[in-house]
């Protein structure tokens, strides 16, 4: 899912006040998606970004559990 963002803002505009807020992101805690990602990979990825000078936002929106949410906290 990541490299999906990064390929869609490589494509879309170089302005610096743009950024790329992905609004459905599941993680391991969303059990009918079968997603393989973690809460901690995926808030690493996003803290990349901020080293990187790149604006990062996430949504996590995981299917019958806040886990996810509770562990981001």
């Amino acid at each position: 899912m990541l490299d999906n963002q990064q390929e869609i803002n490589n494509s879309v505009s170089k302005d610096e006040n743009y950024a790329f807020i992905d609004l459905h992101m599941h993680t391991k805690h969303s059990h009918e998606d079968g997603c393989d990602i973690t809460v901690e990979e995926l808030l690493e990825s996003c803290l990349k970004k901020i080293k990187n000078d790149q604006k990062c936002c996430i949504s996590i929106t995981d299917h019958n559990s806040i886990n996810g949410v509770r562990k981001a906290r």
